[in-house]
């Protein structure tokens, strides 16, 4: 019972404190962008304005977020993960209920994930049927929350949805990349590794969660 009581208290904190988080981030991420060149700052700003209006980030917002992240992290000793998510079959989906009715199930789906991260999570949509979300800097996080969360996430997505009276169902696959995961020290490096984890994913079938390894990277490069 002290077990199962210490990993509920240990996934408590990593939800609630995403409130002190975002306080923190308030306070702190303004100094530095001050001590980022001139350049880069203005950049930044623009990325984020242009994720504000929406939950969806930009994609150069999403980058942003990641770099300040991979940063952050090695700093203070903290842990992370990107996950990469798509929905399976679209082309399928589309024969059968044409492009508009999958734009509007990716926004729906990105609705969907919203509802499951916290606040200060970066969700970016990063192609027609693709999502990526890079999780804030916590004290708290191995391989198991990991995959509990791309089950969460997935089960977002794959609610049923209505489609001009008709239910429709859809299936994700996800690959996730934890910060230690990536080899090369680089936030792109990072987001390259949970994309081959979800490459990996899709290969397995519908549906399927692929946390990244360096196996996974050698094999692609093969490719």
């Amino acid at each position: 019972n002290g077990l199962v009581g210490s990993e509920m208290c240990i996934r408590d904190s990593y939800w609630t404190a995403g409130e002190t988080a975002l306080l923190v981030a308030a306070v702190f991420f303004p100094i530095l962008l001050m001590l980022l060149s001139a350049k880069e700052s203005i950049g930044y700003l623009a990325a984020i304005r242009k994720s504000t209006a929406r939950r969806l980030m930009t994609r150069k917002g999403f980058d942003a977020i990641t770099e300040l992240n991979f940063h952050k992290i090695a700093k203070n000793m903290e842990h992370s993960a990107i996950f990469c998510l798509e929905i399976d079959h679209h082309e399928t989906f589309i024969e059968m209920y044409g492009q508009r009715a999958v734009e509007d199930v990716a926004r729906t789906a990105g609705e969907r994930l919203s509802s499951v991260l916290r606040a200060q999570d970066a969700l970016a949509r990063t192609n027609a049927y693709g999502f990526s979300v890079c999780l804030e800097p916590t004290q708290h996080l191995d391989l198991e929350l990991c995959i509990q969360l791309a089950s969460r996430l997935q089960a977002a997505v794959e609610e049923p949805l209505v489609l001009d009276g008709t239910t429709a169902y859809v299936t994700a696959s996800v690959g996730f990349a934890q910060h230690s995961g990536a080899a090369t020290p680089s936030a792109h490096s990072w987001r390259e590794a949970a994309a081959i984890a979800l490459r990996q994913a899709q290969r397995y079938g519908a549906g399927s969660v692929r946390a990244f390894t360096e196996e996974m990277r050698k094999q692609s490069v093969i490719r």
